[in-house]
């Protein structure tokens, strides 16, 4: 079904060099009374959505010229918009039953797909459309909880799964350890990381460095300057860190069965225990699992985990 979103049925009298910005002007003559009566109420009608029960696209060549409002009436519909005639024009879209809106994105020809009771405006940003998604601006991160919708499924818009490379996340409040910044400061080589604050006292050899998904170890420490056991692949564009106690990355040794069985201060050791022992081949942990935990100069909880996915906006 074609669905128009022009103003073309707003007529014009045929005034001698007046071209107007919209509506079809007549070949001659003034308005019949029924076409001002229609001018008139046609203001109001476009106030209100259009109803779509299949399948629908706006004509080739056609723009949209007002701002207006589409509900997708049935299950599994696509739904496809033109460009509009002016930066600033919106396109309501209320997905009742679920359904797909496809439009011309910032990157190219973009299909939404929306659960069921979804709304989003999509705004017209000059050559492209964009979905209004409240104060989540692109760049924007959301967390989605294992029993929630992806944020593109209630939102619209463009979004990608943000790769923290399968890194232990724990919510806030507890045990937890408290949230804290990453030091700031410069990498003067592929290995040496200078501190623009001091340090705390309880650094030392052997914590852990995050930078992203990447793990390493501090061998040595000489004030500020922060020695790893290697580079990170990107060190040069690294200005944030996470080190050591100072962030609460501190080692610990794990028990299991009472026996002390390995100090992983890497990342790249963990071990995961089979129902009599550690394997030392397994390179992922069963957090799951209920573990005694040793570490130096701290307590930690160790609950079930559940996994979490960032998304990060990109249009």
């Amino acid at each position: 079904m074609t669905i128009d979103l022009t103003l073309d049925a707003i007529k014009i009298p045929a005034l001698p060099y007046y071209e107007p910005p919209f509506g079809t002007k007549k070949l001659s003559g003034g308005l019949t009374t029924e076409e001002v009566n229609a001018n008139i109420i046609a203001g109001f009608v476009r106030q209100r959505p259009v109803i779509i029960t299949e399948n629908s696209s706006t004509a080739s060549g056609k723009q949209v010229e007002y701002n207006c409002s589409l509900v997708l009436n049935a299950a599994s519909l696509l739904v496809e918009v033109g460009a509009a005639a002016y930066a600033g024009c919106t396109c309501k879209v209320m997905f009742p039953y679920g359904g797909q809106f496809k439009y011309t994105g910032k990157t190219g020809l973009v299909t939404d797909t929306l659960r069921a009771g979804a709304c989003v405006v999509y705004m017209w940003m000059g050559s492209w459309w964009e979905a209004q998604i409240g104060k989540c601006a692109i760049g924007d991160v959301l967390m989605q909880m294992p029993d929630v919708d992806a944020p593109g499924l209630i939102y619209g818009g463009q979004w990608e799964q943000h790769d923290y490379g399968g890194m232990f996340f724990r919510s806030a409040g507890g045990n937890a350890k408290a949230f804290t910044a990453p030091i700031a400061g410069s990498f003067t080589s592929g290995t040496v990381f200078a501190a623009s604050a001091a340090l705390s006292a309880g650094v030392a050899a052997g914590d852990l460095v995050i930078a992203g998904s990447e793990y390493r170890t501090i061998s040595s420490i000489s004030g500020q300057n922060i020695t790893i056991d290697s580079a990170f692949s990107n060190f040069s564009n690294i200005t944030n860190l996470l080190i050591g106690q100072y962030n609460t990355l501190k080692k610990h040794a794990h028990s299991y069965n009472g026996s002390l069985v390995s100090t992983n201060t890497t990342g790249t050791g963990n071990y995961q225990p089979s129902a009599t022992s550690w394997s030392a081949t397994n390179s992922n942990m069963d957090v799951g699992r209920a573990i005694n935990t040793q570490s130096t100069g701290d307590q930690e909880t160790r609950p079930n985990n559940i996994t979490l996915k960032p998304w990060l906006r990109l249009a």
